[in-house]
C-alpha cells in the first residue's frame, strides 16, 4: 500500500494521492483489526499517517505500539529507526519511553555499520537520545 501512495505522488493529480492515501488508511485500519498485536503493521500505519501530516499524539501512540509489538524485530527495528529521525523532536518526545527502549534495542542488536550510519544522520535531538542510551 506505501508503495502505491508513493507512485501516486509522482503523479501531478493530487486528487488521485489523496485516492490512494485514502484507500491505504482503510487497508491499514481493517490490517491492524485482524492483527491488532502486529508491530509492523502499526509502524506501517504511523508512515501512512505521517504522510498526510505529523499529528504529535497519533504518530506518538502508533509509534508506540509498534515498538511494543515488535521490539526487536530486525526489520521493523531497523524501519521504526528510519522513521523515528524523521518525526520532530516535539513527537520523539510524546513518546520518549518507546524511543528509548528502540535505542537500547538497536544498540543491542544492529550491525555496527547500522549504528554508525544512524548516528550520522541523527538531529541534534537524537544525538543526545542516543548518547543518553549508550550510557545505559
Amino acid at each position: 500500500m506505501l508503495h502505491a501512495v508513493d507512485e501516486a505522488a509522482q503523479e501531478p493529480n493530487l486528487s488521485a494521492w489523496v485516492d490512494t492515501l485514502t484507500r491505504a488508511d482503510r487497508y491499514m485500519k481493517f490490517a491492524l483489526g485482524c492483527s491488532p498485536k502486529e508491530g509492523n503493521y502499526w509502524l506501517r500505519f504511523a508512515m501512512l499517517r505521517r504522510l498526510q501530516g505529523e499529528n504529535t499524539a497519533e504518530l506518538a501512540a502508533l509509534m508506540s505500539l509498534s515498538s511494543k509489538y515488535a521490539p526487536v524485530e530486525p526489520d521493523v527495528l531497523s524501519l521504526r529507526m528510519r522513521v523515528w529521525l524523521s518525526l520532530q523532536p516535539v513527537t520523539r518526545s510524546a513518546a520518549a519511553s518507546a524511543l528509548a527502549s528502540d535505542l537500547a534495542h538497536f544498540l543491542e542488536h544492529a550491525p555496527a555499520q547500522d549504528i554508525k550510519d544512524f548516528g550520522l544522520a541523527a538531529d541534534m535531538d537524537m544525538q543526545s537520545r542516543l548518547i543518553d542510551a549508550r550510557r545505559r
